[in-house]
């Protein structure tokens, strides 16, 4: 059997992304900048010039900061925890 599908095929297909959202229960939460640095274990307030800086790049930032927690447990399993007091 040959199967030909036109090239100019067009139909619409009406979509209610809020309705799906709702049938499907997902939550959207939105979280700041300041509240990912939070997590990073990083204060916002004591960056010089944050204030001051672009969106993107308060997002570069953010996304290229190490997170303090890691760092933490890595030192921990290296027992440079005792060691650092």
């Amino acid at each position: 059997m040959l199967k030909i599908i036109s090239n100019n095929f067009i139909t619409t297909f009406p979509i209610n992304l809020n309705e799906d959202i709702k049938r499907l229960k997902i939550r959207i939460q939105e979280i700041t900048l300041e509240e990912l640095l939070s997590y990073k274990g990083i204060d916002y307030k004591q960056l010089k010039g944050w204030n001051m800086m672009s969106e993107d790049d308060k997002y570069k930032m953010v996304e290229n900061a190490l997170d303090v927690n890691i760092n933490t447990h890595i030192f921990k399993m290296m027992n440079l925890e005792n060691k650092l007091k």
